[in-house]
């Protein structure tokens, strides 16, 4: 499964990777061929182009086939008005037809999903200097390098790690409430998962802090260890 649409909590289009003869492309939930088997690797779906795979680089072709980015890069993330690509073991940001922004200057990227999602709600997560801020469409950076984890942005808000408990923030980076939480998910139609920090977890902080600092470098080779899978 290359993506996932939902629409109130049900799940409502679906895109596959398919194969043959050690050729990849893309098929529809319906069992359409979208694209045929053309590419080494398909990594991702997206306003329906693809992160298509040649001699192990990546790029993207349209829902043709058609290669509209030449593959140049060890990694990147979903088609969108806004890519991040990796190479030489240094991230760039790209628009949608592989031009290199001078917007901020990226370190590494937080997480990112399976589906290579990243950019959403016009806002994509970057750190810089060791601390997570969000650029916009034009790589600039809007919400300030302030934060130790963070998420891609869903229904207004993403979820941040502020050293000692979740948080929510909204577009401009305010904290949407003054609320703590020791675990969240990502809103989905207007409600969010969230667990509050009881005792168990207030003593599994004030014993080992956290390890916050071992946390996030565990956070950051657990995600590099993916992105090179």
């Amino acid at each position: 499964l290359l993506r996932d649409y939902e629409h109130n909590g049900e799940v409502v289009e679906k895109f596959y990777k398919i194969g043959n003869n050690g050729r990849c492309g893309v098929m529809d939930g319906s069992g359409k061929v979208l694209i045929p088997p053309l590419f080494d690797e398909v990594l991702s779906f997206n306003n329906q182009h693809a992160a298509v795979g040649v001699g192990g680089k990546f790029g993207f072709s349209d829902s043709t086939g058609k290669i509209v980015v030449e593959p140049r890069f060890d990694e990147v993330t979903n088609f969108n008005d806004l890519i991040a690509a990796r190479a030489h073991d240094k991230w760039f940001l790209i628009d949608s037809q592989g031009k290199t922004l001078s917007g901020a200057p990226v370190d590494f990227l937080p997480v990112v999903g399976n589906s290579g999602q990243w950019f959403a709600d016009g806002l994509g997560p970057v750190l810089v200097d060791g601390k997570c801020g969000y650029v916009n469409a034009k790589g600039e950076l809007v919400v300030k390098p302030q934060f130790l984890i963070g998420s891609p942005f869903h229904e207004g808000l993403a979820r941040v790690w502020d050293g000692s408990a979740w948080r929510f923030i909204d577009r401009q980076g305010n904290f949407a409430s003054p609320e703590r939480f020791a675990s969240v998910s990502r809103f989905v139609d207007g409600k969010a998962f969230v667990t509050t920090a009881g005792p168990l977890y207030a003593l599994a902080q004030s014993k080992a802090a956290f390890e916050t600092e071992n946390f996030v470098k565990y956070w950051k080779e657990s995600n590099t260890r993916k992105s090179r899978r």
